[in-house]
């Protein structure tokens, strides 16, 4: 499902002066030589920036969407863990722009959907790390699927994974989907409530936006994962879901030897092996995940054509 590049938030334009003041108070002898927008993404505005032999990434968060709290505790936790770019600098006193920002080690690569692409494919080694990661990732319980503090304890409950079809169906989403879509959807829960109760049992880390461009492949095929901002606790099959979403230039690839690799990687490193019916249970689960992205008034049309399709997909596997 392709988004359009569509942002959730306009991108923040940071101007060279106050970008060579954030990366003095982060090392004054450190000198600039060039400033590169990424103007992809939806959320934070990110800059590649180039020193005399060296890259740095400046993500700068939206000032009315600022989960960089959050975020920095989820790459201290899975830096022990697993791959994920070094935070080198944070600060969230905007005391040079109005905005909290932070600098990252700059992973030299492609994003897992640009890679696929390029290379026909999944390698087996990258769809098994995948795996590996992923469940290291997950490795961390909790008894409610919730929002998280700083010390990724939970926070706040939010409506328990079992009960968000209903809860969205009930809802805006459910305005925006097709009467037929709606219906046939609305009697595909009810048929399998009993697979929805599997994927609710138990509640872990996840990710939370657990999508290609936010997976990157290095120059050695070595995955290292990034972008935590919306990283919570809830089932498992959120984070796989999301990874196994339909994709232009992405979805051809993954075939039974491309789940089966990133399936042993999971299971040689999960508490909990995945089921045989892994697949079929995170698509369920992403039915949810894709209702929740419309669950605002103005929604872009063919988002929501897509999500239908998809949902069509899923009901019909």
């Amino acid at each position: 499902m392709s988004q359009n590049n569509y942002r959730l938030f306009d991108f923040e334009s940071v101007d060279t002066e106050n970008i060579h003041s954030i990366f003095s108070k982060y090392n004054n002898r450190l000198l600039i030589q060039n400033i590169v927008p990424i103007i992809a993404g939806m959320s934070t505005s990110n800059y590649i920036i180039e020193s005399r032999n060296k890259k740095y990434l400046l993500k700068v968060y939206p000032k009315d969407n600022d989960h960089s709290d959050i975020e920095i505790a989820a790459y201290k936790y899975a830096h022990n863990i697993i791959k994920v770019p070094e935070v080198l600098h944070f600060d969230n006193s905007k005391g040079i722009i109005d905005n909290t920002y932070a600098i990252f080690q700059y992973i030299d690569g492609f994003t897992l959907r640009e890679y696929v692409s390029k290379n026909k494919g999944f390698s087996s080694n990258v769809a098994y790390e995948i795996g590996s990661m992923l469940a290291l990732l997950h490795g961390k319980e909790y008894t409610y699927t919730a929002l998280l503090n700083v010390d990724l304890c939970i926070k706040n409950q939010i409506t328990q994974f079992k009960n968000q079809y209903e809860f969205f169906l009930d809802g805006m989403p459910g305005k925006h989907l097709n009467e037929k879509v709606k219906r046939d959807l609305g009697h595909f829960i009810d048929t399998n409530r009993h697979l929805i109760e599997r994927i609710s049992e138990k509640n872990v880390f996840c990710h939370g936006d657990f999508i290609p461009s936010n997976i990157l492949i290095d120059v050695y095929e070595s995955p290292w994962f990034i972008d935590f901002e919306y990283c919570f606790s809830v089932p498992c099959y959120y984070d796989i879901g999301k990874l196994f979403r339909s994709r232009e230039n992405y979805s051809q690839y993954i075939d039974d030897k491309m789940k089966g690799n990133f399936a042993k990687g999971y299971n040689a490193m999960s508490q909990r092996t995945l089921p045989d019916d892994w697949y079929k249970l995170s698509k369920i689960a992403d039915i949810a995940v894709m209702l929740a992205l419309i669950n605002k008034e103005n929604i872009p049309r063919d988002w929501i054509e897509r999500i239908e399709e998809e949902i069509i997909e899923t009901m019909n596997l």
